[in-house]
Parts: C-alpha cells; structure tokens; sequence
C-alpha cells in the first residue's frame, strides 16, 4: 500500500482529444488530496498545453507527439528516455496505448496502470484494471476515477470537477477582439458551438440556424467553430445573411483562433449551446451553464460522455426520446426512428436557453 505522506513522481497520460483530457482532469484533484507530497507530471498532445499546464495541482507538464518527436521505432525509444529521465514511479494512462504503455514498460516505471481492454495492456501495465467502457455502467470522468484504486484510493469524492486554465493574453486577445466587433465585452451573451468531430451524432445544422435566427430577436449571439469548421461557419453566415447582424459574430471563421481564445470566450458566455463534443466540456470546466445534444447511442450517451459539473452547475442535456438499437454507431436506416436527433425541436431548445439564462 502507498503512503498517503510519500513524495511520488506520477505521470499522468492521456494523448487524445479535448474533451477526453478534461474528463480526466478530476484524476488531477483526488491525486493532490490524497497524496499531497507528491509531483504530478500530465501528457497530452501539444495543441492542448495552453490549457492544462497552468493548472495549480500539476509541477509538470509533457507532450506526445507520434506525428513527428514520438514517430516510429526512434519515437517510441525517444519516449521511453524521456519517461526514464524523470524517474517516475507510477504512471497512469487512461486508455489502451500500445506505444505508450510500451514506453512505460521499457522506461522501468515500478507501478504502470490503466484499464485492462487490450491484450498488450495484460502484457505491459503490472496494475492494470478490468474495464469494457464500451458497456457504459459509469461515466467516463468515473472510469478514469475508477483506475486510481490500484494505489489505494479507494472513494476518490463526488465534489471534484473538471479544470481547465487560459492565459492573460488569450483573455485580452478577446477582449480586444469584442471590442472591434462592437461588442461591450461586458455584455451578456449566447455562444452556439454548432460543430463537432463527427464522434457522435449531431442536431442537425438547419435546427442550430433556426434557433440562432429566433436567439437574435432577444439577444446577442456568437457563433464558434474550430480550425476545421470553416466552411460550417460560412455556411450559417450564409444562411442568416438577412437577420440584423448587430447582435450576432462569429469567432473562428478565419481560422486562425486557438483553443485558449475559445476558452477565454466561452469564460464571458452566459450560456453555451453545444453538441457531445470537447468545447461542450470546455464550457462545463468554465462553469458556464449550458443546453447540450447527446445521442442515443449507448457508447455515445450522457450517461457516459454527458455534462460532468459540480452539484451547483446548470446544465440540460437533450436526447431524442427513442429504443435506439445501436450500440456503437447509428445504423441508419436500418433504423425505425432515423434521423432521431431532429426530434428535438427548436422550440423546446430555446425554451431550454432561455431558462438557463434567467435562473
């Protein structure tokens, strides 16, 4: 059993996407209270840096890289060095990574563990944990949690939340970026997110239009999208050419905006309206209240991926309201209620939008 008093050097890995890393994030809290002496080291890939390094329970940070520093053979032993270097001795990964864990196992980490779900993870983590996530029986911020047993802790809390951090420049960046868009920076404001990596289903483009053309009669409203979203944008642009656009931006359509500008943003929101996605995560780790759409497919659920926010955050979730008989991925129309997700009308959203920003 480790000691709760013991200064040990852990190393965190989880080398996905945004959403993926903030539903790890509590990992980082129940570490710090349970072994407060002890050196915590967080992976992820570089573009995600900007907003986890500055987080007050982290001593350090490293990145992963396979595109280029951690690419084949080479990668994989530059890796296993640069573990090595740091003498850590537990390491945790969040999901089965065969080059990682093999780095782990090369670099001579004492305790490697994380989810047993792949034959190389039996072979190279020594204190792994049995766990089909694809069952669904927690959500995934709970399954992350889940792996922290194997070094005695046991009740990790259930008032941990996700985290996320952004610099003093990404906030006057938008700042000044309101400013020249004619906007009061104080002002309040609703922020649609309307795209997604395509990971799960999505409301359909023509409902995001309709509730922003309906948000504009009563408030001001930005529209954002990621680096590859531009033609998404351009698309609704397009779409509401004929509204008053006094009260309406976009943010992203140039590409060029980063993922801590969008956290900056998000910070000012009064509400987000956002599908399963990472920025939906970004803005619950914000406390922002937010209206969200999940699909009914049992590995894209809420109960798995959904809202993970403290007992004071304001968040409603949609789900069409059907027996979906896909487990892993919409079968179409093979499917008696395809397309499911435009079952959730405008209507009821934007009375969802509206109470979030009343309460």
């Amino acid at each position: 059993m480790l000691s709760h008093n013991g200064s040990h050097r852990i190393l965190l890995i989880r080398p996905d996407r945004l959403g993926d890393v903030l539903l790890t994030t509590p990992v980082i809290q129940a570490l710090k209270q349970n072994f407060p002496n002890s050196s915590l080291t967080l992976m992820t890939q570089q573009v995600l840096k900007p907003l986890f390094s500055p987080l007050s329970d982290l001593d350090d940070y490293m990145t992963y890289d396979p595109s280029a520093e951690h690419l084949g053979v080479a990668g994989l032993l530059r890796l296993r060095d640069q573990i090595k270097e740091k003498n850590f001795d537990i390491a945790i990964t969040f999901q089965s990574h065969f080059k990682i864990s093999t780095a782990l196992f090369l670099s001579g980490v004492t305790r490697r563990v994380g989810p047993f779900s792949k034959l190389h993870s039996f072979l190279l983590l020594n204190h792994g944990v049995f766990q089909k996530r694809s069952e669904v029986k927690m959500h995934e911020s709970q399954y992350n949690l889940d792996l922290l047993k194997k070094i005695g802790i046991k009740n990790p809390g259930i008032d941990l939340s996700t985290q996320v951090s952004f610099s003093s420049s990404a906030s006057s960046h938008v700042n000044d970026w309101l400013i020249k868009k004619h906007w009061n920076s104080n002002e309040r404001f609703v922020v649609v997110h309307p795209g997604m990596g395509g990971s799960a289903l999505n409301w359909p483009e023509k409902n995001y239009i309709e509730l922003i053309r309906r948000l504009l009669k009563g408030y001001k409203v930005c529209v954002t999208g990621g680096r590859l979203e531009r033609n998404l944008l351009m698309r609704i642009k397009k779409e509401l050419n004929s509204v008053d656009q006094s009260n309406l931006i976009f943010f992203g359509e140039d590409g060029q905006s980063s993922l801590e500008q969008l956290a900056a943003l998000f910070s000012r929101a009064s509400v987000v309206v956002a599908p399963s996605t990472g920025p939906l995560h970004l803005a619950v780790a914000l406390k922002r209240p937010v209206v969200t759409f999940f699909s009914p497919i049992k590995v894209q659920s809420p109960k798995r991926w959904g809202p993970y926010s403290g007992r004071k955050q304001r968040a409603f979730t949609f789900v069409p309201d059907v027996l979906c008989p896909a487990k892993y991925k919409c079968i179409e129309k093979k499917c008696n209620y395809f397309p499911c997700m435009q079952r959730v009308s405008v209507d009821s959203t934007l009375k969802q939008v509206e109470k979030q920003l009343l309460d």
